[in-house]
């Protein structure tokens, strides 16, 4: 299982070869879009068929931070809310527990922290 988080819309704000310019264009759209309630820091998994355990692999996950995971599907309503396994967070990973996957579940994820 790989986490999609290609959906994230936002640039890191770092000097570009335009200068100063891009840089602002750049700054003008993440701050727009915080302001908008837009985060950066959402994630989707599907759990492969018959696991009880997914680990999320995404280079926002820090020891600091907090993991939440919600069905996103009928068929992820119907396994249940998965549970952060105990420990198992590290910088860049988390492994969730969950009851035995069909392998068509889809679960959204956000890192806060």
């Amino acid at each position: 299982m790989t986490a999609d988080f290609s959906g994230r819309l936002y640039p890191k704000l770092t000097k570009r070869p335009g200068g100063d310019a891009d840089f602002a264009h750049d700054t003008q759209i993440v701050v727009n879009a915080l302001r908008d309630g837009r985060l950066n820091v959402v994630g989707s998994f599907t759990p492969a068929a018959s696991d009880t355990e997914t680990t999320i692999a995404d280079p926002l996950i820090t020891t600091r931070n907090v993991v939440l995971v919600v069905p996103y599907n009928d068929a992820a309503v119907t396994l249940g809310t998965p549970t952060i396994k105990e420990d198992s967070q590290a910088t860049g990973t988390v492994t969730v527990e969950h009851s035995a996957a069909a392998g068509t579940e889809v679960y959204r994820y956000v890192v806060i922290g």
